[in-house]
């Protein structure tokens, strides 16, 4: 492999990393703006305050607790049955490719 194939594909790699970053970011947003508003939270701020107070995991584990039963009340919510969710996530294949 030459040098220039390396110094190619480090480069790649680290824009594969920052891509990776800023979307995980962007997920991690969406979730805290989804429960802020599944907690009748109406300030922006309270979002942030979900954000920074709650690691991902947290947040993911109270979306699942509380849309089930606040999911029939707002009708631009779309019904998720969890269990099939959890059963699709626990089968994706990982894949660390970029679209």
């Amino acid at each position: 492999m030459s040098q220039r194939n390396l110094v190619e594909e480090t480069e790649a790699l680290y824009r594969a990393i920052g891509h990776t970053v800023v979307r995980f970011q962007q997920v991690e947003q969406w979730l805290a703006e989804e429960l802020a508003m599944l907690l009748r939270m109406r300030e922006r701020e309270d979002q942030y305050f979900v954000s920074a107070a709650m690691s991902f995991k947290q947040k993911v584990d109270l979306l699942v607790e509380i849309f089930p039963r606040r999911a029939e009340r707002p009708p631009k919510l779309p019904k998720v049955d969890v269990a099939d969710v959890r059963k699709a996530h626990s089968t994706q294949p990982r894949s660390f490719g970029i679209a």
